[in-house]
């Protein structure tokens, strides 16, 4: 399981920056619509594994 939890800790680092600048694109009202789809998508997988950290994180304790 700990092995798990680094991919997921290795991909949500990978996600991240690119979230981080496509939220600030959004914010500043300069996203095209097929970023936006990949945000989303992205927003998504992001939420999807934090969850998933935050399951196995209870698991261990």
């Amino acid at each position: 399981m700990n092995q798990e939890m680094e991919g997921i800790k290795i991909r949500i680092a990978e996600v991240k920056p690119i979230l981080t600048t496509l939220e600030w694109d959004i914010n500043r009202d300069q996203i095209n619509p097929g970023k936006l789809s990949y945000y989303k998508g992205l927003k998504a997988e992001y939420d999807g594994l934090i969850g998933k950290l935050r399951e196995l994180q209870n698991e261990d304790n």
